[in-house]
């Protein structure tokens, strides 16, 4: 009997690995162990890939392992699926566009993943699997099946299946005579001639665990006993149509999990709390005599080629080589264990406990030595080891205390006469132990010879050590764990006093750390932010400032500076303070994965560990005590003549940017003040103006030199005012519009000039489809849907947003539909000439003339322009491509028929124009509305400073906590121009069951971005913004008051904009992908969707007089639809794909014959494309469906 589980990595498999390279991080430092995934090969070489995406290697069965990395297939895939066969080849699926189609493309390799070569294109597979015969069997979307006989270079249709596979409910097994089994929750298949054939089975049941096969045909089922009642193991002699229960005898709460046939047809099968075998196929089944070591998941269905079974036991691999009698911890080599709590005795001398045993190093993490199993039930700890010295130190494992006097060689089981309750171990005074029983927290001063109730019902989580003696604990009642309080005790444990810290709230403290000079810092909730709490005087007198972007229960730590360390929000990363917690930067990514803390530790040479609770141990590749300090002010010169001890006004806002052997960008405080810390070496710092014909610097570059540790490098940047007047920015932003409705509108304004705007105004020029409803900020109508607001005076540096309802028309509007509003500041003139300008201007207008859309470019400047291009656009094809000069005054239009296409004109700007680099305009629906969705495909801006223009699609409804990108970029890979500017917008509803105080938002910026260049634009809801460490762009609303949204729907709602730039010179082809994660007051942070764009020449498909490639527009009815509508489908369809608006795929559903029912199931009310392919990939028929 063999089975195999499909194995299932996508392009992320060295994720970790190469987060590790970053050159701050080293990954997989702690103990052996880790959960993994086992692939047998038929030989002695056997691969195991975990859940974070390390891969390892063994050639001895399993007994040694080593890590090694895969190389990607193919350097231009979206995703990569690998399967590593029995016969050791490796094959990957790799998904990247073929042409205008989406195809996946087969490859081999036979040397573990180094090198490859493509065997097959075709068909679209995503399964594959080796039979024990080397033949590949395959699967595609369309519930196909194929066979190859030459390793995936041709394939030949073998069948089709009533299976849905996928990666995690999907098993194949083979038996002998070339019989295959596949099984998924629909059902199961079999074969009787190596794959050749195909037949349908029985029911597999609706939830399970594991469906495999004997070598004789007898198939098991084993239930998923949180989801099936009744019997959990079925066996069946006739491909499932009849199933038997087994007589097995299970105790309370024990579930199998997975069967294993050994030599002599023994069955194995194991549970979560021992091993049963049964000598009569499965049908009486008895407990098999272990050790408390044994399996309790099998990786295999059978024994490995030398007979030995592999199997896992409390996250780590094990092996027997006796029938599962004995079994051995076989995870040396993998040093990937979820490690509880980290002890860090010297740079050297570790200790760690992970759920198979306290561990010991003295080599810093390069090998472990195992020096107690851990065979107890679970009891959780995030601290069960309490060290008084390299020879005394203890452990809690299971339910037990251990204690050892002689570094380890010996240990003594010292638990409490009352059982424990929770795991905490802590040590103090050279002779006291401290821990929790059932009656509360127990104090021992003899090593744990004799015990004494010092805190009844309590819990104790935390215990420090203040210099002088002084003991400081974190308690919880046993009723209610997470309300910790702080206390103190003078006289080593025995009474306790509550210590109150104003500024944080009572009983929500979280951890607790003391420095080697003794300041006390703990970390806790304030009223409504997280925050820290500094203590010099044993906690008597405190300072506290926020934390703005932690998490509740992350752990603190400081090194020998006392910089302090927490973990930021979304765990993949750590947050730095180098002056007491006043400003804070990130450090590097160590993980793309999401982890919960156990512990952040420094070792005594300053090296950071990283102690996640479901990942590896991670450190730092140096001391975090080894550099400098680079800190500094921006400010303004007021007499411009870039002296700096007359520069006072600060400049808040601005980037600076350090560059060498470290990269770290940040923004100016309010007081204009910077503040990092870097490793040693030379470094570039520099700052960048907001607008270069306002201002300038009197020196932007400077080279300093971090030559020893602990050296303060100051570096002040002095600008001057270039032009002595102001400009008004403006940005306006929708979060959404719905169909027959009031929507809210945002704009926000800033003037960026260097002089004060007295009597500031912003003219808002509405879609003709939408109506002004009202606003709080005095305005007048001019006429034309125009209307003016007058903002009063507005300092220079200074911002301000103003909010108008706008009605969308319910009647002569459609859904899908897109909608504009522009808005302009003033003043925007400039007081200053501009060198290099001719003084032309480019500007672009479309519009709607009965029968005709008239696009038109002219000339409005003062000068006759040069050559310049210009394109047309219908839809997303360039129709026509030329250039021209234009006269002062000159207008040139070109007509087109008004087909009820979206037409678009783009022409080049006057080179050196101050503001703009573009003239564009765009119309939609001149002739009705026969195409719908192109408009935010390309730039609705031209890049005006004082001018903003947002476009959106009405809907009827939107998905809450998501993300936009515009413009959205034309094709499925989202294309866009090489230097185009982005503007994003992050919507969020608090749709939890209570008032969200504090909303966060991270964003850690794409490394194709700029971060020079974010320019925050308009909120719903007032909101602070910094910049730090490696692009890490965050957005702070305090106290925002959010109600769910089952009190107030309209007023959970919110939402953030910005705009940035790219990198000069990003390489063609290259995806900026972009997600953000939203923190509402302390909960597990919400990650958005993911945005992409992509940079390239041939962004649209450019045409000269030639006419789009005709592809039939399938019938839908009726559309609009309610809840399901009939799509007529083209010959030849296999299947038929469903996108969204912004282009994102849903739905792939297997579509055969002339019509398909389709129907809607949950999806929001909106437009959605429709795209039939052939069983090639190629595009048969297109449509749009519309869901009222």
């Amino acid at each position: 009997m063999k089975r195999i589980s499909i194995i299932c990595i996508l392009l992320w498999f060295a994720t970790n690995q190469l987060i590790a390279q970053n050159g701050y991080w080293e990954a997989a430092v702690g103990p052996y162990g880790g959960n993994s995934n086992i692939i047998p090969t038929n030989s002695n070489r056997l691969y195991a890939r975990h859940s974070h995406g390390f891969f390892h290697r063994s050639t001895d069965y399993g007994l040694h392992w080593q890590p090694f990395e895969i190389q990607s297939a193919d350097v231009n895939a979206y995703s990569e699926e690998l399967y590593i066969a029995p016969s050791g080849n490796f094959y990957s699926l790799v998904l990247k566009q073929g042409g205008n189609n989406w195809a996946k493309y087969l490859y081999r390799s036979t040397d573990d993943g180094q090198t490859w070569e493509l065997r097959s294109n075709q068909p679209y597979l995503t399964h594959v699997w080796e039979t024990p015969s080397g033949n590949l069997i395959g699967y595609d979307p369309s519930q196909n099946l194929y066979r190859s006989t030459d390793a995936g270079l041709t394939w030949q249709s073998v069948g089709q299946t009533n299976l849905n596979m996928s990666p995690y409910t999907t098993t194949i097994s083979f038996g002998s005579g070339n019989r295959i089994l596949l099984a998924d929750w629909n059902g199961l298949v079999y074969s009787l001639n190596d794959g050749q054939t195909w037949n349908e089975g029985g029911d597999s049941g609706s939830f399970f665990n594991q469906v495999t096969m004997t070598s004789s045909g007898t198939i098991f089922r084993i239930d998923n006993g949180d989801l099936t009642p009744g019997s959990l193991v079925h066996l069946s002699n006739d491909w499932g149509f009849n199933w038997t229960p087994a007589n097995i005898s299970l105790d309370y709460e024990e579930y199998p999990q997975t069967i294993m046939e050994i030599a002599g047809g023994r069955l194995l099968m194991t549970t979560n709390t021992r091993i049963h075998y049964s000598d009569d196929s499965g049908v009486t089944w008895y407990v098999l005599p272990t050790g408390a070591e044994r399996a309790n998941w099998f990786y295999t269905s059978s024994p490995l080629p030398n007979g030995d079974l592999i199997g896992q036991y409390k996250d780590a691999t094990y092996r027997s080589s006796d029938a599962g009698a004995t079994w051995t911890f076989s995870a040396y080599g993998m040093k990937l264990a979820q490690t509880k709590q980290l002890a860090l005795l010297s740079d050297s001398v570790q200790l760690a406990v992970t759920s198979n045993g306290l561990w010991r190093t003295a080599d810093a993490g390069d090998s472990w030595d195992r020096l107690l199993p851990d065979t107890g039930q679970y009891v959780y700890t995030t601290h069960p080891v309490a060290v008084l010295n390299a020879d005394r130190f203890g452990a809690v494992l299971g339910q037990n205390l251990w204690w050892t006097q002689d570094g380890g060689q010996h240990f003594s089981d010292v638990t409490p006469p009352h059982s424990l309750t929770r795991g905490f171990l802590f040590a103090a005074n050279q002779n006291q132990l401290f821990t929790t029983d059932t009656l509360g927290v127990v104090l021992s001063n003899d090593f744990g010879l004799s015990w004494h109730s010092v805190l009844p019902g309590e819990i104790m989580v935390d215990l420090e050590q203040h210099p002088d003696g002084t003991l400081f604990a974190l308690t919880a009642p046993f009723s209610l764990t997470t309300n910790t309080r702080l206390l103190r005790s003078s006289d080593g444990g025995w009474t306790w006093e509550n210590i109150v810290v104003p500024g944080l709230q009572p009983t929500g403290f979280f951890d607790l750390t003391i420095s080697a000079d003794g300041e006390l810092l703990v970390n806790g909730l304030g009223t409504h932010s997280l925050k820290i709490a500094r203590s010099s005087d044993l906690g008597e007198n405190w300072t506290d400032s926020v934390i703005p972007d932690g998490y509740a229960h992350n752990p603190l730590t400081y090194n020998a500076l006392d910089h302090i360390f927490t973990a930021a929000g979304s765990n993949t990363q750590i947050f730095s303070s180098v002056d007491q917690g006043q400003s804070w930067y990130f450090l590097p990514k160590y993980s793309d994965h999401a982890s919960l803390m156990n512990s952040l530790e420094v070792s005594p040479s300053g090296r950071l560990y990283i102690v996640p609770s479901s990942a590896p141990v991670y450190r730092s590749s140096k001391s975090t005590v080894n550099g400098g300090y680079i800190r500094g002010t921006v400010r303004r010169d007021a007499d411009a003549d870039c002296s700096t001890p007359d520069a006072q006004e600060p400049i808040k806002n601005w980037i600076v940017e350090i560059s060498g052997a470290e990269e770290l960008v940040v923004n100016t405080s309010a007081t204009g003040q910077y503040a990092v810390f870097t490793d040693t070496g030379q470094y570039s710092v520099r700052t960048r103006v907001a607008q270069n014909l306002w201002w300038a610097l009197c020196d932007s570059l400077f080279t300093v030199q971090v030559d020893s540790a602990q050296t303060v490098d100051s570096v002040d940047f002095v600008a001057i005012a270039t032009s002595e007047c102001p400009l008004m920015t403006t940005d306006v932003a929708i979060p959404f519009l719905r169909r027959c409705f009031d929507n809210m509108v945002y704009v926000s304004y800033c003037n960026v000039g260097a002089e004060p705007a007295d009597s500031a105004w912003v003219d808002v020029l509405l879609d003709p489809y939408l109506s002004l409803v009202g606003s709080e900020q005095p305005y007048e109508a001019l006429g034309n849907n125009t209307f003016r607001f007058q903002v009063g005076n507005v300092e220079w540096g200074d911002c301000g947003q103003f909010t108008l309802t706008v009605h969308v028309d319910c009647d002569s509007t459609i859904i899908g539909q897109t909608h504009c509003i522009t808005t302009h500041g003033f003043p925007d003139t400039l007081c200053n000439p501009v060198p290099g300008w001719s003084g032309a201007t480019i500007q672009a207008s479309a519009s709607c003339q009965d029968s005709v859309v008239r696009l038109q470019l002219r000339n409005t400047g003062t000068n006759t322009s040069s050559f310049l291009n210009y394109i047309i656009i219908e839809d997303d094809v360039v129709l026509l491509q030329n250039q021209k000069q234009y006269e002062i005054g000159e207008t040139f239009n070109l007509d087109y028929p008004a087909n009820g296409h979206t037409w678009r004109v783009e022409s080049q700007q006057e080179p050196g124009h101050p503001f703009s680099n573009l003239a564009l305009a765009f119309l939609e629906g001149c002739g009705g509305f026969q195409t719908l969705g192109y408009v935010n495909r390309f730039s609705v801006n031209g890049w005006e400073p004082s001018i903003d223009r947002e476009c959106v699609e009405n809907t009827g409804a939107y998905d809450p906590n998501d993300k936009q990108g515009f413009p959205l970029g034309y094709g499925s890979d989202h294309r866009i121009r090489p230097g185009q500017a982005l503007e994003y917008m992050i919507r969020f509803q608090n749709t939890g069951t209570d008032t969200a105080f504090t909303v966060q938002i991270r964003d850690t910026l794409s490394a194709w971005l700029d971060p020079g260049t974010i320019r925050p634009g308009a909120s719903s809801h007032p909101y602070t913004w910094s910049l730090s460490g490696q692009g890490v762009l965050r957005f702070q609303f305090d106290d925002i008051m959010l109600p769910d949204s089952n009190v107030n729907l309209a007023g959970s709602q919110g939402f953030i904009s910005f705009q940035i730039d790219q990198k000069q010179e990003v390489p063609l082809e290259t995806q900026i992908t972009n997600t953000a994660a939203i923190y509402f007051d302390f909960n597990t942070p919400v990650i958005t969707n993911q945005t992409l764009h992509t940079v390239g020449i041939d962004y649209v498909t450019a045409v000269q007089d030639v006419k789009k490639p005709e592809v039939p527009v399938m019938g839908i009815q009726p559309n609009p639809a309610s809840s399901q509508t009939m799509v007529g489908l083209p010959p030849g369809t296999e299947r038929l794909m469903m996108f969204d608006a912004l282009g994102r795929c849903l739905r792939i559903l297997p579509a055969r014959g002339a019509k398909y029912r389709l129907e809607r199931e949950n999806l929001p009310a909106g437009v959605y494309g429709l795209r039939a392919e052939d069983r090639k990939g190629n595009l048969v028929g297109v449509g749009k469906v519309i869901w009222k």
